[in-house]
């Protein structure tokens, strides 16, 4: 069954209204990308944050039986829209075959879920899937095996790939991690299968916990994957936290994810840009970090509780 994807662009500042626009004229989905910059991964805001471009594209995906020409006619006035119709397999994420593998480091691969056999049984969190070659000085490596479906996460964005390399380099057998805006759910499975003890990974968007589930199981270990704001209530009892989310949330949640970890416990944010490096770092007087891991335009900051 097709689908009809239709694309307005608009000022940033603009842009959350348009998307009630769509969503009130029945839209299934809608999606913010970078408009007039060749290369920029497309995110979805979580509600009441302002997307990052000063122009942006935003798209909004509806059934096919809707009246494309009135819908667009009452989009357009808001600005240009375009009209696409879209298969099954196109208005999910990346198809397999699209996405490459990719290594970090001697201990962490993650491929394309292309058709493989799903496991009937999970294993603990923590263990290894048989077979695996990688891993080095004793430690546990993994193959993750992705399908991100509806989800943010395929390993590809700077963001990501700066979480997952972050990963790759820790210690995490026995540790606790929370995995919170867990997209796709590939930083929690990956953290699982290169050691952690627990796993629990939280967001706000059903299709998201739908897809990390599927991936786990997939994986062959298991994570409690939970929503907020009532499935889940910040509280201490966590080695690791990791938030690939936007700045203004990762702000807005400063005491919420710093009382989330233990004494001496890690904190991993991403998802903003240089210039909010600093503001970032503020929400968290609790924390000392490092000096900030730099990709492109794209920052990753990693500390630790001091007490």
């Amino acid at each position: 069954m097709p689908w009809l994807k239709i694309s307005v662009e608009a000022a940033g500042a603009s842009a959350e209204g348009v998307s009630e626009r769509m969503l009130a004229c029945g839209a299934l989905s809608v999606s913010f990308g970078a408009s007039g910059v060749i290369g920029d991964e497309v995110l979805e805001p979580p509600p009441g944050a302002v997307p990052l471009w000063p122009r942006v594209t935003v798209s909004g995906l509806f059934p096919p039986a809707v009246d494309a020409q009135a819908l667009s006619s009452a989009l357009g006035a808001i600005g240009a829209s375009h009209i696409d119709w879209l298969g099954d397999q196109d208005w999910a994420a990346p198809r397999p075959s699209d996405v490459p593998e990719l290594r970090f480091g001697d201990r962490l691969a993650v491929v394309p879920r292309d058709g493989e056999h799903i496991p009937t049984a999970q294993s603990r969190a923590g263990r290894p899937r048989s077979g695996n070659s990688l891993g080095t000085a004793g430690l546990p490596g993994a193959t993750l095996r992705l399908d991100p479906g509806l989800a943010f996460g395929t390993g590809q964005h700077p963001t990501t790939r700066s979480c997952l390399a972050w990963l790759a380099d820790a210690c995490l057998e026995g540790r606790s991690v929370l995995d919170y805006g867990c997209g796709s759910g590939i930083l929690g499975i990956a953290a699982a299968l290169l050691g952690a003890a627990r796993v629990v990974a939280v967001d706000i968007e059903p299709q998201a916990l739908s897809a990390t589930r599927a991936n786990a199981v997939f994986n062959d270990v298991a994570l409690d994957a939970v929503t907020t704001p009532d499935g889940f209530l910040p509280q201490p009892g966590f080695d690791v936290v990791l938030a690939n989310i936007l700045a203004n949330t990762l702000i807005e949640l400063g005491p919420a994810l710093s009382g989330c970890l233990n004494a001496g416990g890690r904190l991993v944010l991403a998802g903003l840009l240089k210039p909010q490096i600093d503001a970032v770092a503020a929400a968290y007087p609790s924390l000392a970090f490092d000096p900030p891991c730099v990709d492109g335009e794209w920052a990753r900051l990693t500390g630790r509780r001091r007490d």
